[in-house]
């Protein structure tokens, strides 16, 4: 008798499914029963698995059951499990095993109620703050920004506006920060954003993750009143963008956005004599991209160069009488 028969004998009780779990070669197989089983049978293994949801969710072969089992049960059948599961959803959107099944339930939800069990865990500042910030729990943030209807998540929004520009700065927050924007149609929510990149936007463009902000609001708003704004504040702080690593990679994307007269204009405002002397390797490179062929000084002197090949000659006399 195959342990798939086996499984079934047990007539997919929880006892049987929770057994099932204990390893990865059994978990496998229920994953193939639940995958080929009839709405009837899903509906009740729904049913035997109440109470033990969080539990499975969280274990390192059960989360796989939850995934297939989020992704095929029905709309009815989601509430019921987020009506178990949503007092502790901001707590294990960040844990290792339970973030993609959270994830599921969230892409998955497709009425308000089950908008309102999900949002009900998110609304807690601190940690929505945290979850936002964490590997895992950063894409549950992003899916409830993305598949939330907006105008069911206003209170989520104003929270999550609050720390914008602390998230901007971080390296899974930004990623929430670049979603956000482009799944919000507020006008007052496009309006503090925007006050918020105008005063800290040099701060933003030299950090690490900062200036991947400023990259995504230029694409994004690339056609837009707003995106002109985005594009005024780079002509203006160009030169100094373009010494520094980070900033520098803005002005990359910029100079490809503009048209032949456009980086016409821009060269008009450098002072090319200035930036050759300045010697900086980004600079060089920025002007490269507008098609100003600018060298880079060899800060290694001609009398070091010299004596090159003699080091080299000694070396290999070295070397060649140390192996005789």
């Amino acid at each position: 008798m195959t342990q798939a028969n086996q499984i079934q004998n047990f007539g997919l009780t929880k006892d049987a499914i929770m057994a099932s779990l204990k390893n990865q070669q059994t978990t496998i197989i229920l994953q193939k029963i639940l995958m080929e089983a009839k709405s009837e049978t899903i509906a009740l293994i729904i049913n035997e698995l109440k109470g033990e949801y969080r539990n499975i969710m969280n274990d390192r072969n059960g989360f796989m059951i939850c995934t297939d089992l989020f992704e095929i049960c029905v709309e009815k059948e989601r509430i019921s499990i987020l009506e178990e599961l949503y007092p502790t959803l901001i707590d294990d959107c960040v844990k290792k095993f339970a973030s993609r099944p959270i994830q599921i339930l969230i892409k998955n939800s497709s009425c308000e109620l089950e908008y309102k069990l999900i949002l009900f865990s998110f609304h807690e500042h601190n940690k929505l703050l945290f979850a936002s910030m964490d590997p895992s729990g950063s894409y549950a943030i992003q899916n409830i920004i993305e598949y939330i209807p907006e105008k069911f998540r206003v209170e989520f929004n104003h929270l999550f506006t609050s720390f914008i520009s602390f998230l901007s700065k971080q390296q899974y927050g930004v990623y929430c920060v670049k979603k956000f924007i482009s799944f919000t149609k507020d006008e007052n929510i496009i309006k503090k954003i925007l006050n918020f990149i105008k005063d800290n936007f040099m701060s933003l463009a030299i950090d690490k993750f900062g200036n991947y902000l400023i990259q995504h609001l230029l694409q994004k708003w690339m056609d837009i009143p707003e995106g002109k704004i985005i594009k005024d504040l780079v002509i203006q702080n160009f030169k100094s963008m373009m010494e520094k690593q980070y900033s520098s990679y803005i002005c990359e994307l910029f100079i490809q956005m503009l048209s032949d007269d456009e980086k016409t204009s821009l060269i008009n405002t450098l002072n090319l004599n200035e930036i050759k002397k300045m010697n900086n390797s980004y600079s060089i490179k920025i002007m490269n991209c507008l098609g100003i062929n600018i060298e880079h000084d060899n800060d290694i002197n001609d009398d070091y160069v010299n004596q090159i090949p003699i080091f080299f000659y000694i070396s290999n006399a070295f070397m060649t009488n140390r192996n005789k």
